[in-house]
Order: structure tokens, then sequence, then C-alpha cells
């Protein structure tokens, strides 16, 4: 079992949390659905608890997307119980959105003169819990929560920030290329022309993910990228610059495009295969945006931290 599982029992048994949320991901892929891509107009504003108005980041926005609810805002069966009268309806289904904790784990060392000592080290602890969508409810009248209001989005002022943005990174790229890819070797993205998208958003989400794989490259952050096609290693980095291109899409409000249907299978058998896959390529697509904007990675719990894994992604932690 890995360190970092919760000890929390559900019915009785230890509840896999890692499992949970990882499946909840492969259904949606079964589905044909990417669940880290926006799925409905970015003026909705990214999903919230709709009781506190705190905004969901990372895998927890995912799985609220893949849910196919269009409203942003989430309740846990509690927080659904303090509008009233109100009650979730019958045979809907919660979501498992995943929270993070840490607990001091003793470990014995033996000290310069040949004692043993314990000291503490701090590991995360997953934890899930269900929420409920606003669509999901069945509201008291007079007790339904207003819609909070969200900044309308200007087209034209994202498209020029993500445009500042891309030239930035300082990555070498070409355009007029009949296909989008990286080529480690020469350290050099290949771009379509823009006119060959369908849209601005589609252009951009194309151009994140290459973006995501020029930070692999060993003068920066050094990942493996080895790999080739239908491998468990091409699989992996594939996965890491997708996530990168969803990260930026979320940061900049732009409706990102699926890069590569193709290779859903093979995140199917890395998902599958590897329950942390998730977590440890969302810890690296942070890394590397974090690498793209010039600042310090932002350490998010459970995701800075060395993680265990059954060895289906060759991520060095």
């Amino acid at each position: 079992m890995s360190q970092f599982q919760s000890k929390r029992t559900w019915g009785g048994e230890r509840k896999d949390h890692y499992r949970v949320v990882t499946d909840q991901i492969i259904r949606a892929l079964e589905k044909g659905v990417a669940p880290w891509i926006r799925p409905w107009d970015a003026s909705l504003g990214l999903p919230r608890n709709g009781r506190s108005g705190h905004v969901y980041e990372g895998i927890n926005v995912w799985v609220c997307w893949a849910s196919g609810h269009s409203d942003p805002r989430w309740y846990t069966f509690k927080q659904v119980q303090e509008y009233g009268a109100s009650h979730v309806r019958r045979g809907e289904k919660g979501t498992h959105i995943v929270k993070w904790l840490f607990r001091d784990k003793p470990e014995k060392y033996t000290d310069d003169d040949g004692n043993e000592q314990t000291r503490f080290r701090r590991v995360p602890v997953l934890l899930t819990y269900v929420v409920f969508n606003h669509e999901q409810i069945e509201w008291e009248a007079g007790k339904e929560p207003k819609v909070a209001e969200h900044k309308p989005v200007d087209p034209k002022a994202v498209y020029e920030a993500a445009e500042a943005f891309m030239k930035g990174t300082g990555a070498h790229v070409t355009f007029g290329s009949p296909r989008a890819c990286y080529h480690p070797a020469i350290d050099l993205i290949e771009m379509p022309l823009p006119a060959a998208f369908d849209d601005a958003g589609a252009y951009y989400s194309t151009g994140f993910h290459e973006v995501g794989h020029w930070t692999g490259s060993k003068k920066r952050l050094a990942r493996d990228l080895t790999g080739r096609f239908g491998d468990q290693k091409y699989a992996a980095e594939e996965l890491v610059a997708e996530l990168v291109s969803a990260f930026l899409c979320e940061d900049f409000e732009i409706k990102g495009h699926l890069q590569h249907p193709e290779y859903v299978g093979n995140w199917l058998k890395v998902l599958g295969g590897d329950k942390y896959a998730i977590f440890s390529a969302a810890r690296l697509a942070r890394e590397a945006v974090a690498f793209l904007r010039h600042e310090p990675p932002k350490e998010q719990p459970g995701e800075g931290e060395p993680m265990e894994s059954s060895g289906a992604l060759d991520f060095a932690a």
C-alpha cells in the first residue's frame, strides 16, 4: 500500500481514493471526453463550491467537467441541507473530488553517536469527498442560491495575452509545417500557420501542448523524451503535455481542444495500470507551467512530494 493512501475506511474496508478519482477520469475517456478540456463557455467560470465560493483547481476541475453538468456550482450533501428543505434528487449520483491533508510520519534513524532516534516527515494524505451539482438538487422555493457574477471574457484580450505568453517562453517555433510537433534533437517546435486551425482556441491549446513538450528538454526540466508512439513512456509524456495545455487554457480562460485523440487508448492503459499516474502527470505539468511562467514551482499538496508508483509511468520523482 502507498504511504500516501488514506487509512479512512469505507464499508469496513480501506477506501482507495487514488483509484476512485482515476476511475472517474477513465470513465470520461472511455466516453470520448477528455475531462481536462473545458466543455462550455468560459464566461460561467471554473467549477467551485456553491456555498463557500471556493474555486476548484487541477484534478477537481477535470472531474467536475467530466460529470456532464454545465452549472459550475457544487455542494456537499450537508451543505445542501443548510438550504431549508432543499435536497438532492432521488437517484442522483455524486462526484468524488479530492482533498489533501498532511500527517507526520515517524521515521527511525541512527545519529552520529550510534543512537537510534525518531524524526517526523510530513507526508500528504489523499481523501475524497462527494459533491453534487446545482442541477442535481431540488431547491426549496426561495432558498436557491443566486448565480455569482463572473467577469465576461474578452476574447481579443485573452488571445493577445496568450500570444505574448508564447513569445515570452523563449521557445524556437517555426510556422508553415503540415503538423504540430516538437523535435528534442534540435530543440525546435513546428506549427502550422494560425489560419490552418479551426479557431483561435485550437491554435493556442496546440501551441501550449507543444511548448509543454519543449520544457521536457535536457536543457530544462529533463523529462524522459525517448519514448516511441505506442509505448508507456510516449503516452506518459503526451499526457503531461496535454495537462500543461489544460492548465494554461484554464489560466487564460480558453476553451481547449484535445490534441491527439489517437492517444486516448494508450492513456487508458497507463491510467488503468497505475492509479497514481494522473497525479504524477499533474505534478510534472505544474512544474512545466511554473517554468514557462519563469516562476518557482508552486507546490500543491500531494503533488510536490515524490509518490510511489506501480511503474507504469517512468517518471523520476
